[in-house]
């Protein structure tokens, strides 16, 4: 695939899209093309980055624990979601430190139990997401194919739900490509086929790290032996999910999502080489992997 510096230039210079250090950002795109698709792999989050944080309309899109929301199908479910934010919420913005991070595991150890604790079967669970509004951001399906047909492996890594996770796939897609890997919070199942636990290990926003990708992704070998990381992500907590792999800073391409909270820019910035505000598209990332063959 042939490029250049001012197609890459035009790429990075568009007004929704911030770029801290562009002369090294710049020579961290160089670096992906010239070790090429066989030396890459991507690690990407799932809530609001794959999918969408709002609709056409401007609607907020829900993440995926959110797709146990509706008040009327689960009042019990709701009810104990909002006592559990008063109970929480107010631990979310201590300054980092031991007990922020507790609290935080407690709240989403606890918020698995309440969805696991309704005994939804599997068949009602596709259901469910098949009637919620999660959806893919805008060209994130012709993106996976892309890396599928790039043989670039893709790690979706998030503190989210991963059956719900699959299961927006393939109502999306037809089928979860064989290039892609879930890791996040999984669902275990009765003998009823119910829901009935959530299988360790609990993953949340803030061990989301190289650690976890080490001990519990078969991807893990591949990714190994692999040179470089293209990141995604839309929380400053994504910015470490590399951590640990033995990667070079440089040999990592972290690229942001800003959805909302524009003040947070700055911090962004700080944390990802390049920052898309308020785009529900895929189109950034889809054009530096057409330049690598």
């Amino acid at each position: 695939m042939t490029y250049s510096t001012s197609q890459l230039q035009s790429l990075l210079n568009r007004s929704n899209v911030h770029v801290r250090d562009p002369e090294g950002t710049v020579a961290k795109i160089y670096r992906l093309i010239e070790v090429g698709a066989s030396n890459i792999t991507v690690i990407s989050d799932f809530d609001h980055t794959l999918s969408r944080s709002h609709d056409e309309e401007g609607g907020r899109c829900p993440v995926t624990h959110e797709v146990f929301g509706n008040r009327e199908r689960f009042p019990e479910i709701v009810e104990k979601f909002v006592q559990l934010e008063k109970k929480y919420a107010r631990y979310e913005h201590l300054t980092e430190g031991e007990e922020r991070v507790e609290k935080m595991e407690a709240w989403w150890r606890e918020s698995n139990q309440v969805i696991a604790d309704q005994g939804i079967s599997r068949s009602e669970l596709s259901d469910i997401v098949k009637e919620t509004k999660i959806q893919l951001r805008e060209g994130a399906a012709e993106f996976m194919v892309r890396l599928e047909q790039q043989e670039i492996p893709i790690l979706i890594f998030s503190a989210g739900i991963g059956d719900v996770i699959s299961l927006v796939l393939e109502q999306t897609m037809g089928r979860i490509p064989a290039n892609s890997h879930v890791i996040s919070n999984m669902m275990a199942y009765d003998e009823k086929d119910r829901i009935c636990i959530f299988s360790d290990p609990l993953i949340h926003c803030f061990n989301k790290s190289g650690a976890m990708v080490a001990e519990f992704s078969p991807l893990h070998s591949c990714i190994s032996s692999r040179a470089n990381i293209l990141l995604l992500g839309d929380a400053l907590g994504d910015a470490q999910m590399a951590q640990g792999l033995g990667k070079d800073e440089e040999r990592i391409l972290k690229i942001a999502f800003l959805n909302s909270k524009p003040e947070m820019l700055s911090r962004f910035t700080s944390a990802f080489d390049i920052v898309i505000v308020d785009d529900q598209t895929m189109e950034i990332p889809t054009e530096i992997m057409k330049m690598i063959d």
